[in-house]
């Protein structure tokens, strides 16, 4: 790596870096946002945080959870008969989300945290940082 592309990678860290701190609020408890059989939409950047129990039989219960693509971004894993398990993953705004399989679960909570934008703003600048790196490349 060149040192100009160096320079710009930290540029770019510092700015993400800045615009971390300045966001504000940082977390917003936003409800229990739970889609069941169906699908939800991200309203904007944020976390999910999954909440299980296990049915009173069962020595293990589990939820899986993708996203419109079919690709799982969150997993939830409990073992112990009446146990509670929790799991925390991001969300991007726009994105779709639906349990793709769930077993053994007696009731699940998706309580949803928004942050204000800042996954979708780095997430834009990371593609833009490829992008301009394979451009350079050519």
């Amino acid at each position: 790596m060149d040192n100009k592309i160096i320079n710009k990678l930290l540029s770019f860290i510092a700015d993400m870096l800045k615009q971390l701190k300045n966001t504000t609020p940082k977390l917003i408890f936003a409800g229990n946002v739970y889609w069941g059989t169906n699908k939800w939409i991200c309203p904007a950047d944020g976390f999910i945080t999954l909440d299980a129990g296990s049915v009173a039989g069962a020595a293990y219960h589990l939820v899986y959870v993708a996203d419109k693509s079919g690709h799982y971004v969150g997993a939830l894993a409990g073992a112990g008969r009446g146990s509670t398990a929790t799991a925390t993953f991001p969300v991007i705004k726009g994105e779709e989300y639906r349990t793709i399989a769930e077993a053994n679960c007696n009731g699940i909570n998706a309580y949803y945290y928004k942050i204000g934008g800042v996954l979708t703003r780095v997430l834009n600048a990371l593609q833009s940082l490829v992008y301009r790196r394979a451009v350079i490349a050519c």
